[in-house]
């Protein structure tokens, strides 16, 4: 949790833990004091954003001693009568869940390019489509001729 001059009002045990430090380290101390000035600069148009009353969400990337990290941020202002007065910040860890998206990702491609049946003309790729595609509906006259005699064989 921050005020509106982005100082550390709470530090939960997670973000202690993150950054190597005792919430006595913590609070008290600026946004940019405890993430670092590179750090901070990834992270500042969104703390402007949130403390004009928008809630901001966005991903980065984070590093703690040896250990990266992909984290879902979100910071949430805290309002009254006279406007913003603060920020909760919620971080998440989603770095398994981008593993996981990614190799999905990877199988969905797999799965495409194995899905596809190619003609060949004399050596060159005629045609290519889905198996329903290229045997339904074969576009070159060619293809449509070697696809005749194939069916009409056996």
């Amino acid at each position: 949790q921050l005020d509106r001059g982005e100082r550390f009002l709470f530090a939960n045990e997670a973000l202690c833990r993150w950054f190597g430090r005792r919430s006595d380290e913590i609070i008290g101390r600026t946004f940019r004091e405890v993430l670092g000035p590179e750090a901070y600069l990834h992270n500042q148009p969104y703390v402007a954003r949130a403390l004009t009353g928008e809630v901001a969400a966005y991903e980065r990337e984070s590093r703690s001693a040896d250990v990266r990290a992909t984290l879902a941020v979100t910071l949430v202002p805290e309002v009254d009568a006279g406007g913003v007065t603060g920020l909760i910040v919620v971080a998440s860890d989603i770095t398994r869940h981008k593993a996981i998206a990614a190799e999905l990702q990877k199988a969905k491609n797999a799965a495409e390019v194995a899905n596809r049946v190619c003609f060949l003309d004399q050596g060159r790729i005629a045609e290519s489509g889905t198996p329903q595609q290229l045997l339904r509906q074969p576009e070159g006259a060619r293809t449509r001729a070697f696809l005749a005699r194939l069916l009409h064989a056996g």
